[in-house]
């Protein structure tokens, strides 16, 4: 664990209020009005004996899911890496960056920002190197008790009810009930495919904007970087 950082509402106030911490740019907690949206991080033993971390929103990068290459960790070294804090503005912006150490020339910013009425991610990359860079980002978001009990399992499977907003296949948009009854919508930018996941029902509910999911050659053009070029991936959550 790193050092921990809270933006948004103070407590008691309304809107929305998240916790980071510094190892992974890793949303540990995600509130709306004093009521939990994410599951809150944290270490769970399963029947195998062994503990597993569940919960917030970590960044899935640079890539989601397995290396396409076969040689890195699943979802990446982000989440494991610690970041350095750039900016923080007046409590409600928090932005950090990824070491370049592992992909020289390559730059990886990411701006959380909570207002009262909506919560967002913003996934900076900028290719100053001498190449083409091809990423395929992901967000894992636990809902704390989403009520989609019969839309997902241990398996994950693409989402159904993620649409298109305004006819554009990169900007889409999904409405989740949590158990509590409050309804947020969850809206993503160059994230155009979602995977839903659990594997304790009672407890959390992933759906997790990403790209994978999608044809091979939308995956390599949604997620090409070009010399010089800088690409954005967002996911936001607002007040339903």
């Amino acid at each position: 664990m790193g050092e921990l950082f809270r933006i948004g509402a103070p407590e008691g106030a309304p809107g929305f209020s998240a916790v980071v911490d510094t190892t992974g740019a890793y949303v540990t907690q995600l509130t709306l009005d004093g009521n939990p949206v994410f599951f809150e991080r944290q270490k769970i033993e399963y029947g195998d004996g062994n503990e597993y971390i569940r919960g917030g929103m970590p960044l899935c990068y640079p890539y989601h899911g397995e290396d396409p290459e076969g040689l890195g960790p699943r979802h990446g070294y982000a989440r494991d890496s610690e970041w350095a804090v750039t900016d923080s503005l007046n409590g409600w912006l928090l932005s950090l960056a990824l070491p370049d150490k592992e992909v020289p020339g390559v730059t990886t910013r990411l701006v959380y920002k909570a207002e009262e009425n909506v919560f967002s991610a913003r996934l900076n990359v900028t290719n100053y190197g001498s190449e083409a860079l091809h990423v395929r980002p992901g967000f894992h978001p636990y809902f704390n008790g989403a009520n989609i009990k019969n839309e997902c399992g241990p398996q994950p499977q693409k989402d159904t009810r993620t649409i298109e907003i305004a006819g554009d296949p990169l900007l889409t948009e999904r409405e989740i009930v949590l158990e509590s009854g409050l309804r947020v919508v969850m809206r993503s930018s160059r994230l155009p495919s979602s995977i839903t996941w659990t594997d304790r029902p009672d407890d959390f509910f992933c759906i997790e904007p990403t790209v994978i999911g999608l044809e091979v050659q939308d995956v390599a053009n949604v997620g090409r970087v070009g010399v010089g070029e800088i690409k954005s991936f967002q996911v936001s959550i607002a007040r339903g």
